[in-house]
């Protein structure tokens, strides 16, 4: 392998993980494995965008402009694929579906448009195309447009998906464990800063300015070797990031909007937040750490969207900060009633439904100004 370059080192190891990493998750069983083939897809597209461009201008480019002007144009699933790993858990019912193979017009599209002057000519003609000494290097241009447009698309509706993941959790679930959205939500702003950068190198190389290029094409190197670290360090560290949602539940400004419902609390509506409160502090539901609204609508023996609105819209409180409170008042509570000096924080935040100690500490916090050991030292 003739490597000329840092950058190209950088991108031959970065590629070298990301198919290592692909073939892992390939042969790895989980009850998740679609989202492990998405995610896969995903690497094997990266390593071909980042370490394969070495190997395509070593022996596929010489011989085969065309395949290798094709493989290179795979970077027009990269995204696609991202994407619907995040759908995949992030929503627990998802499936693959034939509607999905939208998500390939864009590479289909700059195939189409290289075709007539690039796919159909001679391979001399191909090798003048690409060398820049050709008009059709603006249908190259028109295609670089393309990607970009849809880089831009599926990050915008990445971080769309990844917030409104975040809204459904906190109305519908109190698991802490769970609940890693700010993972999912550095990763795609990691990604979108990657790409920001990658086309500033694409940008300088149509400016022809070499030297630039070589300086962005280090920095879009070292951000998608760092990337690809990241990813494999959290993804052992933490095997099992998400707990899915259901892809049917709808936000409580969705249904009341739906239902045409106004702010104020209606008789049938008071009668049930007091059945509410006084269930919560009867019988402590909130000591069980997966608690959800559905579960707690069965308990009381009414609709789950009946509660979701009463909960989300009608008093203001997301579910996960309803229960949280009931959970920091039982705490405070056990500090306040304890003797026994040996009694950890550790032991009071799982006997009160948290199973996390920095989402303990930081609802704690949130309520009473204080962090456990200064609410203790108070006492």
């Amino acid at each position: 392998m003739n490597i000329k370059t840092f950058p190209e080192l950088l991108g031959v190891l970065t590629g070298f993980l990301s198919f290592f990493f692909a073939f892992f998750l390939l042969t790895l069983k989980t009850k998740k494995q679609t989202s492990n083939i998405l995610i896969a897809m995903f690497l094997i597209v990266f390593a071909i965008d980042t370490g394969g461009n070495v190997l395509l201008n070593n022996y596929v480019y010489p011989e085969h402009p065309g395949l290798g002007l094709l493989l290179s144009c795979l970077i027009f699933l990269e995204l696609p694929f991202f994407y619907l790993y995040i759908r995949s858990i992030v929503y627990s019912d998802f499936r693959l579906k034939p509607v999905h193979i939208v998500h390939v017009v864009p590479f289909l599209l700059a195939f189409v448009v290289l075709l007539p002057n690039f796919y159909l000519v001679s391979v001399e003609e191909k090798h003048i195309v690409l060398k820049g000494e050709d008009p059709v290097l603006l249908e190259l241009k028109l295609v670089y447009v393309i990607l970009h447009l849809q880089v831009l698309f599926y990050l915008v509706a990445s971080f769309v998906l990844v917030l409104h993941y975040r809204k459904l959790y906190l109305e519908n679930h109190s698991d802490t464990r769970w609940f890693n959205h700010r993972w999912l939500f550095q990763l795609v702003l990691f990604l979108s800063v990657d790409f920001l950068v990658s086309a500033l190198k694409n940008t300088s190389l149509f400016l022809k300015r070499p030297i630039l290029y070589e300086n962005i094409a280090v920095a879009t190197n070292l951000l998608a070797l760092g990337l690809i670290c990241w990813i494999v360090f959290k993804a052992l560290r933490y095997p099992e990031l998400f707990k899915g949602i259901n892809s049917r539940l709808q936000l409580a400004k969705q249904i009341v909007k739906k239902n045409n419902a106004n702010h104020r609390l209606t008789e049938k509506e008071r009668n049930l937040l007091e059945g509410l409160e006084k269930y919560m502090v009867q019988n402590e539901p909130f000591m069980n750490p997966s608690l959800s609204i559905s579960d707690l609508a069965e308990y009381l023996q009414v609709p789950s969207k009946e509660l979701s609105i009463l909960i989300n819209h009608k008093i203001h409180k997301h579910f996960f900060d309803f229960v949280n409170e009931y959970r920091i008042e039982k705490a405070k509570s056990i500090f306040q009633s304890s003797t026994d000096k040996k009694l950890t924080v550790l032991e009071v935040l799982y006997e009160v439904g948290f199973n996390s100690k920095s989402s303990f500490n930081t609802a704690f916090k949130k309520y009473t100004g204080l962090t456990p050991t200064q609410f203790r030292h108070q006492l």
